[in-house]
């Protein structure tokens, strides 16, 4: 089945400006987040969907409204942002003094766990397993288009898995408010993404 996925990165929050760890933390798109999506809608860069999916979290779920206005939509908790455990809400430069965050930033395997959070290896696995589901629940409603809100380091995992795997996280991950257009071919637990083309103004 050959459908078209859009993958949209949520907008700013306060904690995009304040360069805080903000994964689970369940933070809502501030003001200037609010008023970049309202622009980006205004300049038509966004398509409509047959269905649609968030992860859950609030600024997932305030961009997806300010996107498609009162859908209905479904939430599926594989594709919210990595658990940085006891880092989050705390900036780089806070927290250069705990060793858990110096074992985990120079952890080069990415299996260490942040203590209360989850390795980079877990994360990994849990949104590969959370992007088939999701391709099978699509297949299963044979519908043309389906947009998920989600997170920048869960967009930049599945374009580098399905797309591009010579570009590192940061080259992968859209700016807030961005994302994918992809053409997806699933079949038998397997997707192949046919051709995309960036959202963004």
């Amino acid at each position: 089945m050959i459908f078209r996925f859009e993958l949209i990165r949520h907008g700013n929050t306060d904690a995009s400006y304040d360069h805080t760890y903000c994964g689970h933390t369940d933070l809502p798109l501030n003001d200037v987040g609010i008023e970049e999506i309202k622009e980006n809608v205004s300049l038509g860069i966004y398509n409509t969907a047959d269905v649609y999916f968030t992860s859950g979290l609030k600024r997932a779920d305030m961009t997806l409204g300010i996107i498609a206005g009162d859908v209905e939509y479904e939430v599926m908790e594989g594709f919210k942002e990595c658990n940085f455990g006891i880092f989050e809400g705390h900036t780089h430069e806070e927290l250069l003094e705990n060793k858990f965050y110096n074992e985990w930033i120079t952890d080069e395997t990415g299996t260490y766990i942040p203590p209360d959070g989850e390795s980079t290896a877990m994360f990994n696995e849990r949104v590969d397993k959370a992007v088939i589901e999701l391709f099978e629940k699509i297949a299963s409603l044979d519908v043309e288009s389906a947009m998920m809100v989600s997170h920048g380091g869960v967009i930049a995992r599945v374009f580098t898995e399905y797309v591009d795997s010579s570009l590192n996280m940061y080259e992968a991950m859209p700016q807030r408010g961005d994302g994918y257009s992809m053409t997806v071919d699933y079949s038998d637990g397997k997707a192949v993404v046919k051709e995309y083309k960036k959202v963004t103004k």
